[in-house]
């Protein structure tokens, strides 16, 4: 009996082998696929002669999907006007969802976008077991509408008077003429201004 099991031994010991062999490869093939995916943020002003000024940008995970490196990012919109976040990588298919916001300031003049995007990322596995990237991203608006770029427009509002941040106080585009200065009967005959209060419009300070 004990020559019998002696002699299965081997045998059971090739079968092993032949085993892991087959099995090891196969869990490092499916550990080398993955992808990854940048998701573009882009901001632009509505109103005339806007600042220079940055922006900046966050992105929050729900249910512990992958995240980048970098989860608040900032962009001159007279510059560029777009930037990414990513690279977020990805190894197995599932969908991952994910919250866009603006950071807001307390900036003069300046109205945010206070819109929220909901993006999901939905991780496919292709016919050759690599992995693709499907990207859907929506405002949560009544008509349920997908967008097709992920956009924040804010609105800055130039006062009447007394010009922006950087802007020149001569406020040189605006076409509507100047009244002349009156002279204020010096010997000289040099004009003065004329000294009366200005109107200002109250500026727009929404914080969303």
């Amino acid at each position: 009996m004990s020559m019998k099991k002696s002699r299965r031994l081997p045998g059971m010991i090739f079968l092993l082998a032949l085993l892991m062999t087959i099995m090891i490869p196969f869990a490092a093939f499916a550990e080398e696929f993955s992808c990854t995916v940048n998701l573009p943020v882009k901001v632009q002003i509505d109103g005339k002669n806007p600042p220079s000024l940055d922006y900046k940008f966050k992105i929050e995970a729900e249910n512990n999907a992958p995240l980048p490196e970098v989860t608040e990012v900032t962009v001159n919109a007279a510059e560029t006007g777009t930037v990414e976040f990513g690279p977020i990588t990805y190894k197995r298919p599932g969908n991952y969802i994910y919250r866009i916001t603006q950071i807001t300031d307390n900036r003069l003049n300046l109205t945010y976008d206070s819109r929220t995007y909901a993006v999901t990322v939905q991780i496919l596995r292709s016919e050759d077991n690599t992995l693709h990237a499907e990207i859907v991203a929506s405002t949560g608006s009544a008509d349920g509408s997908k967008a097709s770029e992920i956009v924040f427009t804010n609105k800055y509002s130039r006062p009447s008077s007394g010009g922006s941040d950087s802007d020149d106080s001569d406020d040189s585009d605006d076409p509507s003429p100047r009244p002349p200065r009156k002279p204020d009967g010096n010997s000289n005959g040099s004009p003065t201004p004329v000294n009366a209060p200005s109107a200002v419009s109250p500026a727009e300070n929404t914080i969303t």
